[in-house]
């Protein structure tokens, strides 16, 4: 059996490592949910960033995965 090129070997199975963003408001029925999400999704080797206010930057940092600051937008 041969690996697919970009794959990753694992208990016996190749899986592809996914690239993924995710953008939540900052209210913890928002933030938490994604956070648990991110948590697993790096746990299983994945790339994640959390696009979210600075406020959250520790949270997502504790969740393992990256942190990209959105500025609050005043209307």
């Amino acid at each position: 059996m041969s690996l697919v090129e970009g794959a990753v070997w694992r208990i016996g199975c190749p899986t592809t490592i996914m690239k993924l963003g995710l953008f939540t408001p900052a209210a913890s029925g928002h933030l938490n949910p994604a956070l648990a999400l991110a948590k697993e999704l790096s746990r299983r080797t994945h790339e994640v960033k959390l696009f979210c206010v600075p406020e959250a930057r520790q949270a997502a940092e504790r969740s393992g995965c990256q942190f990209v600051s959105l500025q609050s937008v005043r209307h």
